[in-house]
């Protein structure tokens, strides 16, 4: 009668607590807070501006985490006069966060022209404006990998620490220290895209970029609940612990959007409360970092360059690219549910069961493979009438209220991608490089720490027999 995720993950979690992860009633009441939040915010509007402000002028803030932004690879703003690109124009050659408009971007103009979906070039312009469109995209990488190899530094230099509470800490010894200047790196590993998540999404809650003391924090710390929600080690709390303490400080910031929803200011948002607290700090920082990361992994393998042709044109096409990815490589692919209702032949109401996501959907040895496990976003043509629309976001009262913003952030984030070269994509998008401990590749690879895990599974045993 017990949940097992209930039993393990909501340990894990600590010390804040899961929206999909808790009991029925607390997760309601999260997210019943979380939508409000959302309602408040117009989130997927807010983050079109977000993810502009991102493509734009980087991911993090150099300046103030112990490297100048004279320290940096050349990334955003700074790079558009060599490279030839107006900054009003490489805005729009970066994204395709266009809600369905048109865009004539070949002389830079950002007025929408018909209604439709796919990008239109002016005949004799569309070479140009795709080079300078693939450009602009890997430029952009290319400084994002930078800023993740200052943040990786940033990171062992916290390890050595120990125990600090108060990331000013951190921040002092960077910039004592001056960190050493990066490699000219272009491969965009696991940690690059882990920053690239938890900056956009702090970014938009906070109101400014992270430090780069900030981001290191935030890799450290979700890598600590990988590892401990995938059961192979425990988590470092004192790493969970500053993270929230990271988060909650800028939310209370006065750049923070958050500011007139406080209950100091007359609002319904309490960050002192357990509760109030997690339900933005699970779903809009934990869980995004971990989760991207593994869509990205997916992404890597299933992209054709006939997909990322469609992709550059499209930013409706780049959604049906995300939810084809996970539909076929769900970050988390095993579900555990009540049944509400008798099914007949199957089980009874209140039955305790696992939904296996990938069953049916993947290939079998030794079987013919099933038209559902080929890669095909245009089997999202047509919406929520697609036979796996219950997959991605699940379905019910305790579906993923991000559906929306996921998109938001991820569809110009792919599309982005697809408008690299085919030669820099296959030599530079390397997400799996560093990845470990993901809700889909968490077996097998010598990492766990056995006794920690054998206490686990007796304690769960425990718990659920008495």
């Amino acid at each position: 009668g017990h949940m097992i995720e209930s039993l393990l993950a909501c340990e894990a979690w600590l010390p804040i607590r899961s929206v999909e992860s808790t009991p029925v009633d607390e997760s309601l009441k999260m997210k019943t807070k979380l939508q409000k939040v959302m309602a408040a915010l117009d989130m997927p509007q807010m983050f079109d501006a977000v993810m502009s402000s991102v493509f734009t002028e980087g991911v993090v803030d150099r300046g103030a985490g112990g490297l100048s932004d004279s320290g940096r690879k050349p990334s955003t703003a700074m790079t558009r006069a060599s490279s030839g690109l107006e900054p009003s124009s490489s805005q729009d050659l970066l994204e395709s966060t266009d809600n369905g408009n048109n865009f004539d971007l070949s002389d830079g103009s950002t007025t929408p022209s018909q209604k439709s979906d796919d990008f239109c070039y002016r005949e004799g312009d569309a070479a140009a404006v795709v080079r300078k469109a693939s450009e602009s995209a890997e430029l952009f990488w290319t400084g994002l990998a930078s800023d993740a190899e200052a943040i990786r530094n940033a990171v062992q230099k916290l390890d050595s620490m120990k125990e600090i509470t108060k990331v000013k800490q951190l921040e002092a010894e960077l910039k004592r220290e001056r960190a050493e200047e990066c490699h000219d790196l272009h491969v965009v590993d696991n940690v690059s895209i882990l920053v690239l998540t938890f900056g956009i999404f702090f970014r938009a809650l906070c109101g400014r970029r992270p430090t780069v003391a900030e981001s290191a924090v935030a890799v450290a710390a979700v890598n600590e609940w990988r590892q401990e929600i995938a059961v192979k080690r425990p988590g470092a709390f004192w790493k969970k612990t500053l993270f929230v303490e990271v988060v909650v400080s800028a939310m209370k910031e006065s750049t923070s959007p958050l500011q007139p929803h406080f209950k100091s200011n007359g609002g319904f948002l309490d960050l002192d409360d357990l509760h109030d607290r997690s339900a933005l700090l699970q779903p809009f920082f934990v869980s995004p970092a971990i989760n991207v990361c593994d869509i990205m992994c997916a992404l890597d393998k299933f992209l054709k360059p006939e997909h990322a042709d469609k992709g550059a044109k499209s930013s409706q096409f780049c959604e049906w690219i995300l939810l084809e990815t996970i539909r076929l490589a769900h970050p988390f692919p095993i579900l555990e549910r009540k049944l509400a209702s008798d099914v007949e032949g199957i089980a009874n109401k209140g039955a305790h069961v696992f939904i296996e996501f990938d069953h049916g959907c993947c290939p079998v040895a030794g079987q013919q493979q099933p038209a559902s496990s080929v890669f095909d976003p245009n089997r999202w043509e047509n919406g929520d009438k697609c036979p796996f629309s219950g997959i991605p976001f699940g379905s019910g009262p305790r579906k993923c209220a991000g559906k929306q913003v996921a998109c938001a952030v991820l569809s110009p984030v792919i599309n982005s991608l697809c408008r690299t070269r085919r030669p820099w994509f296959e030599s530079s998008f390397k997400p799996g490089v560093g990845s470990r401990f993901s809700g889909r590749h968490n077996d097998c690879n010598g990492d766990e720490d056995s006794a920690w895990l054998i206490g686990v599974v007796l304690r769960t045993l425990k718990k659920s027999l008495w």
